[in-house]
């Protein structure tokens, strides 16, 4: 009976829209805040289409990337360029340590027109590939 009038008191003061928006909102921040807004901030937001691979995990559980993201490995150069050359793949989200291969090889892109560095957070950048 207790648990009945709990139930009726919450339901009349949680609506099911604001308790899904708390619920997005909060999914949102889950493993790297920052990463996860600079996402959302360059592709969400913008509209950007296409589909996006990386091996940060997080990803898959974001509010909006749930069917446009690939998980692979992306540590060596040519898991990248696998990766980069996928079919619908239009950005690339991955891990850059400075002086890495992954970082030659983006800057080596980058002045060839291959790859377009659109933003970086927390030791990961996204890249357009184009």
């Amino acid at each position: 009976m207790l648990l009945a009038g709990i139930a009726l008191v919450l339901n009349a003061y949680c609506d099911e829209g604001a308790l899904l928006r708390r619920q997005t909102a909060l999914q949102k921040k889950i493993w790297r805040t920052e990463v996860n807004d600079m996402l959302y901030r360059n592709l969400i937001d913008t509209g950007a289409a296409g589909l996006i691979v990386t091996d940060y995990q997080g990803v898959k559980y974001l509010p909006g990337f749930e069917s446009r993201t690939i998980i692979k490995d992306l540590e060596t150069p040519s898991e990248f360029s696998a990766g980069a050359a996928l079919p619908g793949v239009k950005y690339v989200l991955v891990r850059v340590a400075p002086g890495s291969e992954i970082e030659d090889l983006l800057t080596s892109g980058t002045n060839s027109g291959t790859f377009r560095r659109i933003a970086a957070a927390k030791g990961f950048s996204l890249i357009k590939v184009r």
